[in-house]
């Protein structure tokens, strides 16, 4: 599918994330870093709980940070989700899926390949 066209299904795998500090000006920090995404792809795109204009990058290991627009701010535990930028090297970084249907709960289901990289 190309020239604009449209694919039949949305955006399913995020992983979400917490804000852990916001001391500087126009920058928060997250709970997810390089050990909770692939990075052979581009960062991942925030997709709900920050403001529009927000911007991910790595900040390290176990840390994100969101660079915030002027006057933006996001309190200590606001909770983001972004769309993965690979999804098999990052699901393999994790225990489980959490299945949620219509903002709920739905199901959780076990990633047999937790931990493997071949």
């Amino acid at each position: 599918l190309g020239n604009g066209a449209s694919f039949p299904f949305e955006t399913s795998l995020f992983v979400q994330m917490s804000v852990v500090s916001n001391n500087t000006k126009n920058l928060a920090t997250t709970d997810a870093g390089f050990k909770s995404f692939s990075t052979d792809a581009e960062p991942p795109v925030l997709f709900s709980g920050a403001p529009e204009g927000a911007g991910y990058f790595f900040f390290g290991d176990e840390q994100g940070g969101i660079l915030l627009p002027d006057g933006a701010h996001l309190p200590l535990g606001s909770v983001l989700t972004a769309m993965t930028p690979h999804c098999d090297p990052t699901v393999n970084l994790y225990d489980n899926y959490y299945v949620v249907k219509e903002d709920r709960l739905a199901d959780i289901w076990p990633i047999e390949a937790r931990g493997r990289s071949a």
